[in-house]
């Protein structure tokens, strides 16, 4: 376990490092708002078809191997992304990032192939944890390489950094971590269910009401989470609630601490108390007053409100996720984990599709505080559609 934490610490860590250069570099390669936030959109696209191929091969021939895989791409692709001065190459990388991300999915059914389905939401949250703690240092640590000059960040050492955690979390994967699906509870070569058809499990699990309702509240939030973080440099440069892109990292910061503590000492606690689908209300909430704090951060140029608004974001990312995570394994047959997960990722990530293709014109030439209230309206739809789902009865799953 502690193995798979550190894999996805790293994983994630290399992830979000570019997080607060790549809309700034973007645009410093000739790219506009327009066209610099609609490049966000091809690591979703891209991780929307992977998903669901990752965690069905994973299914197939384990968790190791096809994690390995992915996590080696993943370092190619961010060196391919720090070398590149073309935006052609540069949307290249960016597309097969977003092919070896898939890995998440994997992730997610390593840990629910070691967990019990009672343990399942606090071995979640601990992953969570992992991944949030990468969240923590990537930014922070990418905005300090990056410089204090908004004109001239050091994407080339920041791709390198990143490159070599991916690299580092594949060796761990091929030295150290056992693989967690027995040969007998893999899908067989003959099963008509390996069709790489990566939407294939989707239309099963909408034609449950459960299901359908969590899947579509994981859609609305992820399309609120785009409309305000995808922006999140541009717009702390252009309110000036920062300086330089060094200054960036107490706003990641603050976000990923909030998220990492959140997953780590606050889920198991507040599932017990609330249930997984009170946390992910809870958390639906808790980003609703995040995207309001940013706006009036901005208005009142000030900082320390941005800093304390996301740290509530980071706070209702983990409580969101890992609520309904945990209810949507619990729905899944072990033998198709993989596929549900992988199913439940590209669905959701729809949302990262579509706010990058929008949020740039609508920054550009509605207004910088309109993508923010955008998030907040989401995020209403979301809670609404949150407090009418039903509990899941215990041990149901996914039909064959």
């Amino acid at each position: 376990m502690k193995i798979l934490m550190l894999v996805a610490f790293l994983d994630s860590m290399g992830f979000g490092i570019v997080i607060p250069v790549f809309l700034l570099y973007t645009m410093e390669l000739g790219a506009g708002p327009e066209l610099a936030t609609a490049f966000f959109a091809l690591y979703p696209i891209a991780h929307v078809i992977a998903s669901p191929y990752l965690g069905m091969l994973s299914d197939r021939y384990g968790r190791k191997p096809v994690l390995a895989l992915a996590l080696l791409g993943a370092s190619a692709a961010y060196l391919l992304l720090g070398f590149t001065e073309s935006l052609l190459l540069l949307a290249i990388a960016r597309l097969l990032q977003g092919f070896m991300a898939g890995n998440l999915a994997v992730v997610q059914a390593y840990a629910a192939d070691i967990s019990s389905s009672e343990q399942r939401a606090k071995l979640m949250g601990k992953i969570g944890a992992a991944t949030g703690l990468g969240f923590v240092l990537g930014p922070s640590l990418g905005a300090w390489l990056a410089g204090s000059q908004f004109e001239q960040q050091n994407m080339h050492i920041v791709a390198v950094v990143a490159a070599a955690l991916c690299f580092s979390a594949f060796l761990l994967v091929i030295l150290v971590l056992p693989e967690s699906l027995p040969q007998d509870k893999r899908q067989s070569k003959n099963s008509a269910n390996l069709k790489l058809n990566p939407f294939r499990e989707v239309p099963k699990v909408m034609g449950q009401g459960l299901l359908m309702q969590l899947f579509v509240c994981a859609l609305l939030f992820n399309l609120a989470c785009a409309f305000s973080d995808i922006i999140l440099p541009l717009f702390a440069k252009d309110a000036q609630l920062v300086d330089g892109p060094n200054q960036l990292s107490w706003l990641y910061l603050a976000s990923g601490v909030a998220l990492t503590v959140t997953q780590y000492s606050l889920i198991a606690p507040l599932t017990q108390k609330l249930g997984e689908r009170g946390i992910y209300l809870l958390g639906t909430l808790l980003y609703s007053a995040s995207c309001a704090g940013m706006l009036i951060a901005s208005m009142l140029t000030n900082t320390w409100i941005a800093i304390v608004a996301l740290a509530l974001g980071g706070m209702g990312i983990a409580l969101f996720f890992t609520g309904l995570q945990s209810l949507v394994s619990k729905q899944a047959s072990s033998n198709k984990m993989g596929s549900v997960m992988g199913a439940f990722s590209s669905f959701s990530l729809m949302g990262r599709v579509a706010a990058p293709l929008m949020v740039g014109v609508i920054y550009a030439e509605l207004g910088m505080y309109l993508p923010y209230a955008i998030a907040i309206v989401l995020l209403f739809g979301a809670g609404l559609l949150g407090l009418s789902a039903r509990a899941p009865a215990p041990g149901a799953q996914t039909s064959s």
